[in-house]
């Protein structure tokens, strides 16, 4: 079981190393998902893969971004220079990315990180047939989907341990996208989810208590308690979060998960490590699947210390809070850190605080009052010791052979048997006076310098010869280069293997491409509403919002009025399936299938392998949560059958126009409605109303932030929370230049139009798109175009 750190910079690796990882993940300067990060130039990374291959650690690379066609040409640059550098896998997001890599870098292992929201086996076995050799799976899942799944994947799995937590399904978050402009997507997020809000009712009363307003900052993950099972599972590579950590960080999540897995420390002793390094409180919840209000910050989203006390009294009277202490810190140079009744963290000098030994007390006098039960916090304010522990040398061992006359011979190896052999030009003369003794020798070639090995042992043959001391040096320095050429050499015949197959897979009818304006139904009044007025396009389907269950008869239903009617038809998967869910999502789709619709409408990688399986001729459409974001992904989907792409939502027009330039197949864009910002487990209905929550979808509460913009919330039938934006998108004013450049599909998401902005909503569509009207009206008072026209970060 692999343990797998981050490396934001070549200190970070070297320390990553030194503390024991068996495998670093680490980003070039460009096409990584974090670009604050110091990252890695071309002569950066020659040198971190010679280092770590040296002490036969792994390098994967990130590449887990979208990639716009304008960066396609150094995209490939940089793919030929990973390949050359013998990286061991690249990290992508993007399938048109690993596309590029297959034809690129052919021998270069992919791995599908964690953005590509592969929540379940389906999932994992679709990217194993295009050649993917690893999956990182959702942060979500509990334990048991983990062990169900490694037992049955074909390929190997990843999963993370520690760290942040995006509180979104990574890959599945606009909203720092849509709210200013840097997409998580592209390695750019703003942290929206950090940010201070007021969850109301529709009244506009406030649901969270009034210092509870991070609730959509989760805490950090912590795995010490699940290790030991996990190492029962096939899970092949455990992953600490950190790119963009200090280096004290790593040094210690990773040198303590290190002994955690080695049997050197317990559960208990780990977690107390860990707590003296950066965190925002820890988390089991995912493991245990059981994410509600002690999952969430709540009172504050930054770094709160070291946890070393908890409140047992206040005396208001005198604005004194007393502590039951642990421990005491050794120094007063820092500060302590306690959460006040009103939200956010206090802090309070080293050194204006009062500590009672006998008691095991501490008390200060407060500036504001502590909310009952808060633990204290230290956080120190020296610099913490240089972690940056030597990497432990390669013990390697000498044999010189000198015999006079003859070419001088020498022979090094380590403890693994990869050996060379140097042959000098250099004839050994006989000593005129003192021969060379061992301890000579010895002392010249145990000055290795800065290389990665030193001398454990050396044997002379014996004899009345002289060696130079350069002769010797020249030799050595030959020597360790043979010798690290030859250990990268045994590193790549034991790794590399061969390119993994890429199945062919019958491919599905392809239905004739349909000028049409499509809307998106969550109910069956959405759908007579949307046929009553001429739409031309049905899909109905996927989440509900509405606290129903769609039934085979509604499918069957919603297929026949649409013919009736003549509007092509799609049911629609849900956007997410978890391990838990697959038995019940296969069902459901059985069920579409068995309504005879003319496509099916998908949202993940893990439908189309489901199609596959259950229905390989049936149409296909592919919606925007799988992220096509350049020519490259639109000819995958479009060489697996899809019948129409619908395209990123984080797409410019000038993008747009270029794809369409070098594309003859059916495209669209959602172009009305709320756009869906973020899909997450952290279910605020269930954490702050009812535990139930068996009226999900009609209690109609939004996220207040701090400008009194509101973004509703709707929870689907799993129980999952859909975040929307602020205001609708409307590209209503670009429908013409949209229709020039060759897009066949508009959608109109119905998911929180009022039957009348549904109604309205078609009628200006149609007459746009399918009439050629002159555009008039907008469909909404205040609405946004997305990001037609800024585009993103």
């Amino acid at each position: 079981m692999e343990l797998l750190a981050p490396a934001g910079s070549l200190a970070h690796l070297k320390t990553a190393v030194a503390a024991g990882a068996d495998a670093v993940y680490l980003g070039g300067k460009a096409f990584s998902a974090r670009q604050s990060a110091a990252n890695f130039d071309h002569e950066e990374l020659r040198e971190a893969v010679t280092l770590c291959h040296l002490h036969d650690v792994a390098v994967y690379v990130t590449v887990n971004i979208l990639v716009a066609d304008a960066e396609t040409e150094p995209f490939k640059h940089f793919i030929r220079e990973l390949a050359e550098l013998s990286v061991d896998a690249v990290i992508v997001q993007d399938i048109g990315v690993a596309q590029i890599i297959r034809r690129e870098a052919p021998l270069l292992a992919i791995h599908g990180s964690t953005q590509m929201s592969v929540s379940d086996l389906a999932g994992v076995e679709f990217l194993a047939k295009e050649g993917f050799t690893r999956v990182v799976l959702a942060r979500e899942l509990s334990l048991t989907e983990i062990q169900e799944i490694t037992e049955q994947a074909s390929i190997e799995i990843e999963i993370f341990i520690h760290g942040a937590l995006c509180v979104s399904y990574s890959g599945q978050c606009l909203m720092s996208s849509f709210i200013g402009g840097r997409s998580g997507n592209r390695g750019a997020c703003a942290q929206p989810c950090r940010m201070p809000y007021d969850l109301v009712d529709a009244s506009g009363g406030r649901k969270n208590p009034a210092a509870e307003q991070y609730v959509l900052s989760p805490k950090d993950m912590i795995s010490t308690d699940v290790i030991a099972e996990l190492a029962q599972t096939k899970v092949a590579s455990l992953k600490i979060e950190g790119r963009m950590k200090q280096i004290p960080y790593v040094y210690t999540t990773v040198k303590t998960y290190r002994q955690l897995i080695d049997g050197e420390i317990n559960a208990q002793v780990a977690q107390t490590m860990l707590a003296k390094s950066f965190n925002r409180g820890f988390t089991k919840a995912y493991w245990y699947d059981s994410v509600g209000r002690d999952y969430l910050t709540r009172f504050a989203p930054n770094y709160h210390g070291e946890p070393i006390g908890i409140l047992t009294k206040i005396d208001k009277n005198k604005e004194l809070a007393v502590f039951a202490m642990s421990h005491i810190p050794a120094n007063a140079n820092g500060v302590y850190k306690y959460i006040a009744k009103d939200g956010g963290l206090c802090y309070v000098a080293g050194k204006d605080v009062t500590y009672q030994s006998g008691k095991k007390e501490l008390y200060f006098h407060y500036a504001e009052f502590p909310k009952e039960d808060t633990k204290l916090y230290w956080q120190s304010s020296e610099q913490p010791a240089n972690v940056t522990a030597d990497i432990i040398a390669i013990p390697t061992y000498w044999d010189v052979h000198a015999v006079v006359g003859e070419p001088l011979r020498v022979k090094v190896r380590t403890e693994e048997g990869i050996a060379v052999e140097i042959v000098s030009d250099f004839n050994v003369p006989m000593a005129r006076t003192q021969p060379t003794d061992l301890n000579l020798v010895k002392t010249q070639l145990s000055r290795l310098g800065n290389t990665a090995f030193v001398l454990e042992g050396v044997t002379l043959t014996e004899g009345h010869f002289m060696l130079p001391k350069s002769v010797l040096n020249h030799v050595r320095t030959q020597a360790q280069t043979a010798l690290t050429e030859a250990i990268l050499q045994t590193y790549k015949e034991r790794h590399f293997q061969a390119v993994p197959t890429v199945y062919d897979r019958v491919k599905p009818h392809v239905l004739p491409s349909l000028k049409s304006v499509v809307v998106r139904a969550r109910t069956l009044a959405q759908v007579e509403t949307a046929l009553a007025e001429k739409a031309n396009e049905i899909i109905f389907g996927g989440d509900i919002f509405t606290g129903e269950t769609y039934t085979a008869q509604d499918y069957a239903q919603v297929v026949m009025r649409s013919r009736q009617h003549h509007a092509r038809v799609g049911l629609a998967m849900p956007r997410l399936t978890r391990q838990k869910e697959a038995a019940e999502v296969d069902c459901m789709l059985q069920d579409m299938v068995a309504a005879q619709p003319d496509f099916i409408l998908i949202h993940a990688y893990s439908d189309a392998q489901r199609l596959a399986e259950f229905a390989p001729q049936m149409p296909f459409y592919v919606a925007p949560t799988l992220n096509v974001f350049n020519q490259e992904s639109l000819r995958f989907w479009q060489q697996h059958g899809a019948s129409a792409i619908f395209l990123s939502q984080e797409l410019t027009l000038a993008q747009i126009r270029g794809i369409l330039r070098q594309y003859d197949g059916s495209l669209g864009v959602y172009a009305c409605g709320r756009t869906e910002l973020m899909v997450t487990e952290n279910n605020l209905y269930s954490a702050y109303g009812d535990e139930k929550c068996t009226d999900h979808g009609v209690r109609n509460w939004s996220l207040r932030d701090r400008l009194g913009k509101e973004f509703p919330l709707q929870t689907d039938q799993f129980g999952r929370m859909h975040i929307f934006n602020s205001v609708p998108t409307d590209m209503a004013p670009a429908l013409a230049r949209l229709s020039q450049y060759g897009v066949h599909k508009v959608v109109i998401d119905a998911a929180l139009l009022s039957q009348n902005e549904l109604a309205q909503a078609v009628k200006i569509y149609t007459a746009l798109w399918l009439q050629d009207a002159e555009f008039t009206n907008e469909v909404f008072p205040q609405a946004t175009r997305g990001h037609l026209q800024r585009g993103i970060m």
